[in-house]
């Protein structure tokens, strides 16, 4: 058995592409992709890995209701409307 420890960080704050759904767990690569190709028909550079955000524990894979974030970069047009996420202390 592996020994692992948890630990408290603050979370980095970033400005995030997000899309919230009620899907099948099974759709959250497809949802992902629409992430990405948004990001890039908005002309925003992903700059760290998706967020996935579960508002309900995930008992029935046909219908979940999760959201996923992409932190992003872009110029102050771009950006301009998308919500942030993080600056709080969480465990990791």
């Amino acid at each position: 058995m592996q020994d692992y420890s948890i630990d408290q960080a603050v979370f980095p704050k970033s400005v995030v592409l997000r899309k919230r759904t009620r899907d099948s767990l099974s759709g959250v690569g497809r949802n992902i992709g629409a992430l990405y190709g948004e990001a890039a028909a908005r002309r925003l550079t992903p700059i760290s890995a998706i967020i996935a955000i579960y508002h309900e524990k995930p008992t029935d894979p046909k219908s979940v209701d999760y959201e996923l974030c992409l932190p992003v970069a872009g110029s102050k047009e771009a950006l301009e409307g998308l919500g942030t996420i993080g600056g709080e202390t969480c465990l990791r």
